[in-house]
């Protein structure tokens, strides 16, 4: 009696393993169980992450535009101060050149009077030289103002201006002494080509200053 109790119970027990398996349909809806938050927190990290780079996309489209907003500005700000310091070069220009061509045109005409070919009644005289002081103010600011090539221009209406004087003064030593018609002769044709190169000077002197005011 015990003995079939005790079979009873081990056959109870052996049972135990013949529980029922789990069926497909259990296990995918288990599987779904656990892929939907898995999935949810997939496209959340994308979505976060996706969010931070357009974020950053954003930020750096934004810096790009005020750095180049910056650079257009001060681009904008430099061509102004160009513009000012064109117009003062200008205008400091203008006033030198004008000066020296007040200079050079009295230079120019006291050549064309002094030891002329023809002379006739009432034609005036030499004009006087500047002052010193005034020629000094106007070799100040050619200096200051005036270009290189201006500068070169009137150094060469110097030198001219300097043979004229020389030929002029040859002549009239001449004149004192007495001399024979071939050397008198001589000398006034020295004296009219150091006119004529005087004049070659200035007119180079005054165009040259005429095409760099255009030019500014």
């Amino acid at each position: 009696m015990n003995d079939a109790r005790r079979l009873g119970a081990v056959s109870v027990v052996r049972g135990a393993p013949n529980t029922p398996a789990v069926t497909a349909t259990a296990f995918v809806a288990v599987a779904g169980a656990i892929s939907t938050p898995l999935v949810a927190i997939a496209g959340y990290v994308f979505n976060e992450r996706r969010g931070r780079d357009d974020r950053a996309a954003t930020r750096a489209l934004a810096d790009g535009a005020h750095h180049h907003e910056r650079e257009l500005a001060e681009a904008t700000r430099q061509h102004e101060r160009d513009l000012r310091v064109g117009e003062r070069l200008y205008e400091d220009r203008k006033a030198t050149y004008r000066l020296l061509l007040r200079w050079a045109l009295n230079a120019f005409q006291k050549v064309g009077r002094t030891e002329p070919d023809i002379t006739f009644a009432g034609m005036p005289p030499p004009p006087e030289d500047w002052p010193d002081a005034e020629y000094d103010a106007m070799w100040v600011e050619v200096s200051a103002f005036g270009s290189a090539e201006v500068l070169d221009a009137l150094n060469t209406f110097h030198r001219k201006l300097r043979g004229f004087g020389a030929h002029v003064f040859t002549l009239r030593a001449l004149r004192e002494q007495r001399p024979n018609p071939l050397q008198l002769s001589e000398s006034q044709a020295n004296v009219r080509d150091a006119r004529a190169d005087v004049e070659v000077a200035f007119d180079a002197l005054r165009t040259l200053i005429r095409d760099e005011l255009e030019e500014l």
